[in-house]
């Protein structure tokens, strides 16, 4: 008998490469090989499978079929075995007896073991298919789904028309900041393991839990389960052993819910349900929030602000207006904060627009720096035509206390345009302190040694305003608009109140200014109460520069408190 017969070719090619299920193969080389075994004499063909409990096959899986058996039976007399190693420590083993009553020669048993090493290359292809796909669609950290298995998933839903059955729900969970900075990053991938674990077990075999990356998860669950996943989640707890001693942490998480409607594809909720998820992160009171179209028509207006963006700042739509500050003891403009305007289309674009999205996103930090440069080009340029400037305040995010260079990128601005660091005072706003005190202290030191004044915003407001007081080397605070929104000579704890900080402010040489005053009944009160400085619709609304130009030219004010 020749070697290699056209049998053995074309059973060879007869099994389908494209295969991933190891059962599947089974089948179709049990199929293939009857044709086979009367060339080389086969009366059956058995195979065994074992691996050990791996990331892949949790529990390890072990198996024996039969390939092939002979109607006319076999000789158990005789037995050709060949095993392999399989991935995971696992071993493959297949064994091969002859027909009854016939035996192998030399070449028949060459051919046996070929044909052996054939179906264990076969095996290995078809399993290492498996692994990669399951690969693609397994988070290896979690070992839950990752995004393309949700996808997958979802779309066997949409195909069967059974995603409208469902919710999503977009999770995120809400101390993982804190677990990792206290905890360690270790920790932190341990809660998320047992995190994903325990949650995978409070759904259904039709229900899924994916992770999307770092600590986001989608859930996605039958619309009459979503109820009782939601309560679970309300209160999560997991332990995690930090050196031999069990911590036990919470982990509530914040929902973002959309249930899918009928025609919905997945893309479209899933983005429903991040909307959702992005007003529970900005919710005080809510952690689950349920998506209402109004969430979306939000996001529209944000992405459209977002995107725009760029080519406002370089079309210079966005422009400096300035409003005065008032010296109460002779009635003269000492001063200005330039606001931000956006305008674009002939349109002015309020500021509650805008500055939310790009503090959002970040981009207010270079709106910020764009302001500060038109205000030095407006200085110099009033210098250069004999117009003396007063000091301008500009506001500054808090998102800039994060970069270390703060104070030297200011200075550097101010220098590049010559001028006199005595004309700027940079405005930030209390909240500022409560995320990096120390950030906020080391960047006003620096300004204040360099003769950049600085100012607080929003002054009392906070929880800790005395501290600031106390600790903070400013210039100047501003009084929020809210001390004096209805404050009378008859509101006695009111008025001992704005008292206290402008006495306490004074004694310490920082300059007080109240902003937000609108009455003449205001100004002469704050007057009286030892505040000489103010800004408000009484004296002025913000000013386009060409307006404000012409208070610099007659800095006096014809009104008076008397």
């Amino acid at each position: 008998m020749k070697m290699f017969s056209d049998t053995f070719s074309e059973f060879y090619e007869s099994i389908p490469l494209k295969m991933t299920s190891f059962d599947g193969l089974i089948a179709e080389m049990s199929k293939s090989v009857a044709p086979l075994a009367n060339d080389i004499g086969l009366g059956k063909l058995d195979i065994q499978f074992k691996t050990q409990a791996s990331f892949y096959e949790p529990k390890g899986k072990s198996g024996f079929c039969i390939l092939y058996s002979s109607p006319d039976g076999f000789d158990n007399s005789t037995k050709i075995t060949d095993s392999f190693p399989i991935t995971e420590f696992g071993t493959l083993t297949f064994t091969s007896y002859p027909c009854k009553g016939s035996s192998w020669s030399e070449t028949d048993s060459r051919q046996i073991s070929i044909l052996h090493r054939q179906l264990y290359f076969l095996c290995c292809h078809v399993r290492m298919s498996n692994i990669l796909q399951k690969t693609s669609s397994t988070d290896l950290m979690t070992g839950i789904s990752n995004t393309n298995g949700l996808a997958r998933f979802a779309n066997m839903l949409f195909q069967k028309k059974e995603l409208c059955n469902y919710s999503i729900l977009f999770v995120n969970l809400k101390n993982f900041k804190y677990i990792n900075q206290n905890f360690g990053a270790a920790a932190g991938d341990e809660t998320l393991k047992k995190f994903a674990v325990r949650v995978s077990r409070l759904l259904n075999s039709d229900e899924l839990f994916a992770r999307l990356g770092g600590d986001n998860f989608v859930c996605l669950v039958k619309k009459e389960n979503e109820e009782t996943i939601l309560r679970n989640l309300s209160s999560f707890r997991v332990n995690i052993s930090i050196d031999d001693i069990v911590h036990s942490v919470d982990t509530p998480s914040r929902i973002g819910i959309y249930r899918i409607k009928e025609n919905d594809n997945f893309s479209d909720a899933m983005n429903r349900s991040s909307v959702a998820l992005h007003a529970a992160k900005k919710s005080i009171q809510q952690d689950h929030v349920v998506f209402q179209d109004v969430m979306l028509e939000r996001s529209e207006h944000i992405k459209k602000i977002s995107g725009m963006f760029q080519s406002a700042l370089e079309n210079h739509e966005y422009i400096a207006y300035y409003q005065p500050k008032v010296s109460l003891d002779n009635m003269q403009l000492c001063g200005s904060e330039a606001l931000v305007r956006w305008k674009h289309g002939g349109t002015i674009i309020p500021p509650g627009e805008f500055i939310p999205v790009l503090e959002q996103n970040g981009n207010i930090c270079i709106l910020d720096f764009y302001i500060l440069e038109t205000v030095c080009q407006d200085i110099r340029r009033w210098i250069e035509s004999g117009l003396e400037p007063a000091r301008v305040s500009v506001n500054f995010s808090k998102i800039h206390l994060h970069n270390k260079n703060l104070a030297k990128d200011v200075l550097s601005v101010l220098d590049k345009y010559h001028i006199d660091h005595k004309y700027i005072e940079i405005e930030l706003t209390e909240t500022s302190a409560y995320d990096d005190f120390d950030a906020l202290c080391s960047f006003v030191s620096t300004l204040r040694e360099n003769g950049v004044y600085t100012s607080i915003d929003d002054f009392g407001t906070g929880y800790s305003s005395l501290n600031l007081l106390k600790n903070l080397p400013v210039n100047v605070i501003k009084l929020d608009k809210s001390f004096i929104n209805g404050v009378t000579r008859q509101g006695e704890n009111d008025i001992i109140v704005i008292k206290t900080i402008i006495d306490m402010a004074s004694a310490l040489k920082i300059d007080v200014i109240c902003e937000g005053v609108e009455t003449k009944a205001q100004a002469a009160l704050l007057r009286e109460l030892g505040c000489n400085k103010i800004q408000g619709f009484w004296f002025d609304k913000p000013l386009p520069v060409n307006d404000y130009e012409n208070r610099l030219s007659n800095k006096q004010y014809e009104v008076t408190l008397l």
